[in-house]
């Protein structure tokens, strides 16, 4: 260090900035107040600002000075070129280093660089304006459609300047536009390819996107005009399934009334022919809807034909065993075993010539079932009023016995007698009540149209059932059953292991229920054990249904849940069967029926081998398809009843009936759940016939949905 710095140490220490003389020890100076000392860049050491070399490491001090100088002239070339870039961030980051030194060399820079700062901070301030100005501009012209506008707005606006709401406004706008260019790009390929159903597609895509655009709408309405003329020779030769996939290519825009016109005729077309061709049983119902397919093409041949063979086919038609109906589809699998029929000619019963049971094929199952009890046959014996002698004995049985079916929708019954060892019809009545029973709102008026009814049956039947028994249903929802198998123990023991299972299972006391047990004879079996089932009611239930059914003048020797009268009937029908089959029987299977009947409120699934059976009620049945009509065409539930029973009414089936068929299809699900639950707690259920009964199982799509596999 030169002897002018010792002597200015030893003097006093002068200020840089301004000249002035400062004390030795001071720190700042007392003139200006700016630091009078640095770090050398080199060791770190303390050092004057004044000094020309480092007293600790020798280093050039003045040349420290000017690399300082550069590299403020650095940051501000560099933070003008990011302010130009629209970096604002980065340029006042540079700037601050220039700007925030305390060093009194470098006060001229510092003012540069404050001014600077001023100056960008306003730029970029009015940068951000401008940016939310054109946003606004962008997210107005997007929402209004305008896409392109919206990108070539945004595009203005500089990347360090996008947020990320800006961000994700490009994104889409531009996203549209490049699906504008290609969907532009496919129109035209479409057309030159003269692929119409696709040019209508796509012009109908292009006109969502730019809904103004009058090249767009020309096209639309161009090849609208080819889609529907298409359509009409599609339908013509049949095809309407195609027909209406041609529709869906229309352009909304080509959309007219003779449009939907079309669609509707091409929808019920197809949906007319879809029902007629693929029901599994000609019906009556069936014949209805092929006649009212034939009228709307009354140029077709194919149509006319069609009624003609379900003429024949109602006439004359193969019919299976125990079924009333002829075949139609013969290509449907069964769902469940072999083979499927409508339950409605039982061989093991004479049913001779009665209008009531003719007029109402498979609905009498249940009446059989309990006529077979009070007759002595059925496999069930315990019922929900039985009566004990004086002598503890049961009460003696009539030699013929009416079973009385009292459903939620109509009174069925049927008088049986055993007549040269084979039950015969000897009587049968039916009478359909005003309105279902279960109806919601019919409540109040319940019990009279079910006294009106039995009145009638008494009056008409009047000589019929004297020194006849009476047996009468209770319905499932009153009952709760249980199915089991027991070890192979002895009869006493059996009851005993049945009533501990029925005190653990069912949360009410035993002396406020009635139960009927069954449990299966012992045969030596040690292996599979001994089947049992357990049905209890409420004793409160069942005398309220006993008292009811008194006061309407119907004295009843037996009461009997449905369930267990379609067990007894089913036991009674297939024994022949089974004793004909004993070499279908394996190790671990027995052949068994599936018998499926659908009321109006209740539709009961009941499975029955030679050894045991399994019982389920869904609570779900005819009226709630009648309830649905009724909404899909909004009309009176007794309107839509008419509608059920002749869908060829419905003005547009294709979309009044959707909401059945999936409610049929719910249905569906359910009982294949619980079908496939049984199977698997009893795997001796080896089901290789089903069959179907009760009203509800002739409403349209009813037996094809619940009882088939669908293709």
């Amino acid at each position: 260090m030169s002897t002018d710095n010792v002597t200015e140490l030893n003097s006093g220490v002068c200020c840089g900035a301004c000249n002035a003389t400062n004390r030795p020890d001071a720190k700042f100076c007392v003139a200006c107040g700016r630091t009078l000392y640095g770090a050398c860049d080199s060791c770190k050491q303390k050092v004057l600002l004044s000094q020309k070399y480092c007293e600790s490491c020798g280093a050039d001090l003045v040349a420290a000075l000017g690399g300082v100088l550069q590299k403020h002239q650095k940051h501000m070339a560099d933070a003008l070129a990011a302010a130009k870039e629209s970096r604002f961030d980065r340029a006042l980051w540079l700037l601050s280093h220039v700007a925030n030194t305390e060093d009194n060399r470098f006060v001229a820079d510092a003012e540069k660089a404050n001014l600077a700062i001023e100056k960008i901070k306003q730029l970029q301030a009015t940068a951000e304006a401008e940016s939310q100005e054109t946003l606004a501009k962008a997210t107005q012209a997007y929402e209004s459609g305008n896409q392109p506008l919206a990108a070539k707005l945004l595009a203005t606006i500089p990347e360090p300047m996008m947020t990320s709401e800006i961000k994700d406004l490009r994104e889409k706008a531009e996203a549209f536009v490049r699906r504008l260019k290609e969907s532009d790009q496919g129109l035209r390929a479409a057309i030159a390819e003269k692929n119409w159903r696709s040019v209508g597609c796509i012009v109908g895509q292009l006109l969502e996107f730019c809904p103004d655009d009058e090249r767009y709408r020309q096209v639309a309405t161009q090849v609208g005009e080819k889609l529907q003329a298409n359509v009409k020779r599609a339908i013509a030769k049949g095809r309407y399934e195609s027909a209406l996939d041609t529709l869906g290519c229309v352009p909304r825009f080509a959309q007219s009334e003779s449009f939907q016109q079309l669609t509707e005729r091409a929808g019920t077309l197809h949906w007319l022919s879809d029902q007629v061709a693929a029901e599994p049983i000609a019906t009556p119902m069936l014949g209805r809807l092929a006649v009212r397919f034939a009228k709307m093409l009354p140029a077709d041949a194919a149509p006319k034909s069609l009624v003609s063979q379900l003429a024949d086919r109602l006439k004359t038609g193969p019919r299976q065993a125990r079924s009333h109906f002829p075949a139609w589809n013969a290509n449907l699998e069964a769902a469940f075993g072999e083979s499927v029929a409508v339950l409605s000619d039982p061989r093991s019963i004479a049913l001779s010539e009665h209008a009531a049971i003719k007029s109402s094929p498979g609905r009498f199952n249940v009446a059989f079932g309990l006529a077979i009890q009070g007759l002595g046959l059925g496999r069930i014996e315990g019922h929900f009023c039985e009566k004990v002698g004086l002598l503890g004995g049961r009460s003696k049985r009539k030699n013929k016995v009416w079973g009385v079916d009292l459903g939620n929708a109509s009174l069925k019954a049927v008088c049986l007698q055993e007549i040269e060892g084979r039950l015969t019809v000897i009587d049968a009545f039916v009478r359909d009540y005003e309105m279902p029973l279960c109806r919601k709102g019919n409540q109040a008026s319940s019990s009279n149209l079910l006294g009106k009814a039995i009145k009638e049956f008494l009056d008409q039947k009047q000589a019929e059932l004297r020194d006849a028994g009476i047996w009468c249903n209770l319905h499932p929802s009153g009952v709760i059953l249980k199915t089991l198998r027991l070890p192979p123990v002895k009869d006493k023991k059996a009851i005993g292991l049945l009533n501990e299972e029925l005190k653990q299972q069912i949360p009410i006391p035993m002396d406020e229920l009635t139960v009927v047990r069954w449990i299966a004879g012992s045969d030596g079996d040690k292996i599979h054990g001994r089947p049992a089932l357990a049905a209890a009611g409420r004793k409160q239930v069942v005398e309220c249904r006993l008292a009811e059914l008194n006061s309407l003048g119907l004295k009843v020797d037996g009461l009997q849940v449905d369930t267990l009268a379609l067990v007894n009937f089913a036991a009674y029908e297939f024994a022949d069967d089974w004793a004909q089959q004993p070499e279908s029987q394996t190790e671990d299977q027995i052949p068994s029926v599936l018998l499926v009947d659908c009321g109006a409120s209740v539709t009961n699934l009941v499975m029955v081998s030679s050894e045991t059976q399994w019982m389920w009620s869904l609570h779900s049945g005819g009226e709630d398809c009648t309830s649905r009509i009724a909404q899909a065409r909004q009309v009176s539930h007794a309107a839509a009843e008419k509608i059920k029973q002749n869908p060829a009414e419905l003005t547009h089936p294709a979309e009044q009936y959707q909401a059945v068929e999936k409610h049929l299809n719910d249905s569906r699900i359910r009982i294949d759940a619980s079908i496939a639950d049984a199977l698997k707690r009893n795997k001796r259920f080896l089901i290789n016939q089903s069959y179907c009964c009760g009203g509800g199982c002739l409403s349209l799509g009813w037996m094809r949905r619940i009882m088939f596999h669908q293709s």
